[in-house]
């Protein structure tokens, strides 16, 4: 047995139905908007029951729960030292490597020009409201200049965290990535003793389909196991969403090797010379992250030489999270989740350069952090960008321009 990692690619080969935690009832609703992209728990789900697919071939609902639990975790948990990140939606490039959007940080603001504008600390005080006074309130930008908001590629991810490259207004899109299209799709409630359509009871539901060499990125970091098979996600098939619509799963694809460096934390590795005390750093989620409590933050501050503190808050409420536990037999509790965008300003402080720097991978979740149950689920995935105290513009190291 050993620990291994493994990208692969989710691709739908129709329309997928994505819904939120809310009940759907054909007459008492009309219409349903759906959800893009489906929450990590929906992608954990998928990722599960193809792995116990895979190790188990046949009708899972007669499979001993115990089974079960030793080969995938309970439902709401990990097997230990298991992390799974996505879904990330994505398509094939021309050199073959898989290209990964993501939603926008909020700390990129529309601006009057096609360039987004960066949320700055000073001079630019309104943008994070009363950060001044030291509150740490939900960020307001100044009128006419809120969040830039919808998705972007992994070029201009590697723009806004890196300060390397340029913005491409093509790598931007204000509602969906350029391969997914939502798809209105008729239905009618059928009634089950006699399979007939039942009278005033049609709805519809926005569906979205992929372009054909796309589909959702993910990457399981997992402790092998003899009975589940090497490939289990690197081929096959599965079904997900609502309607439970079939997808291929593709793996031992390279992605893009700007979102390898930076979910590996290339670009905090600054040299210790070059690193300012205090070093100030945005830290947006790139996923949603769940509410644990009211006014608390979706990620730890890191311990060690260094210490933290949050400066102002550039966020907003997410998608609820909720769904049907299979095994239980029973609905789950809804969760309230901060939204994938959601960015935070944080000032590194004390200790040494190096503690400074490995605060900073810690924020980001990267080792020595240890993931919970939930983060290790795919919830509140982020990334760290450093910047300089001076400028508040971005700053990396290790990496090539």
């Amino acid at each position: 047995m050993g620990r291994h990692s493994e990208d692969f690619l989710v691709r739908p080969l129709d329309t997928v139905w994505f819904r939120g935690p809310r009940p759907f009832v054909a007459g008492e609703d009309s219409s349903d908007p759906g959800l893009f992209p489906p929450t990590p728990w929906t992608f954990q789900g998928l990722v599960r029951t193809r792995l116990l697919l895979a190790a188990l071939p046949g009708d899972l609902d007669g499979v001993d729960r115990n089974t079960i639990r030793e080969l995938v975790g309970p439902p709401d948990r990990l097997p230990e030292g298991w992390r799974l990140e996505g879904p990330f939606p994505a398509q094939l490039g021309q050199d073959g490597r898989l290209e990964p959007w993501f939603p926008v940080p909020g700390f990129l603001l529309r601006g009057d020009g096609r360039e987004p504008v960066r949320a700055r600390r000073a001079p630019d005080l309104e943008i994070l409201c009363d950060l001044a006074a030291g509150q740490t309130l939900l960020g307001c930008p100044s009128q006419g200049s809120g969040a830039r908001g919808g998705w972007m590629s992994v070029a201009n991810l590697w723009w806004a965290v890196t300060g390397e490259g340029s913005w491409d207004g093509g790598g931007h899109q204000p509602e969906l990535p350029p391969f997914v299209k939502p798809e209105e799709r008729p239905g009618v409630r059928i009634e089950r003793d006699s399979g007939t359509a039942m009278d005033h009871m049609l709805y519809a539901g926005t569906h979205h389909r992929f372009a054909p060499r796309a589909g959702l990125l993910g990457r399981l970091t997992a402790v092998s196991d003899d009975r589940v098979p090497g490939d289990a996600l690197s081929r096959g098939w599965g079904q997900t969403g609502r309607k439970g619509r079939l997808v291929e799963l593709q793996g031992s694809i390279a992605v893009d090797a700007r979102w390898s460096m930076l979910r590996d934390g290339t670009h905090l590795r600054l040299d210790p010379a070059a690193v300012p005390d205090p070093l100030p750093a945005w830290v947006a989620l790139l996923a949603p992250a769940l509410v644990v409590e009211a006014g608390t933050l979706p990620f730890a501050l890191a311990g060690g030489g260094a210490r933290m503190r949050v400066l102002g808050r550039l966020a907003a409420a997410g998608p609820d999270v909720g769904g049907f536990d299979r095994v239980a037999g029973s609905g789950r509790p809804v969760r309230s989740t901060w939204a994938a965008g959601s960015s935070w300003l944080v000032e590194i402080h004390g200790g040494s350069a190096e503690e400074r720097l490995a605060a900073a991978r810690e924020l980001q979740g990267l080792g020595p952090h240890q993931p919970g149950r939930y983060e290790a689920m795919g919830f509140g995935q982020r990334l760290v960008g450093l910047l300089d105290p001076e400028t508040f513009l971005p700053r990396s190291g290790g990496v090539d321009g």
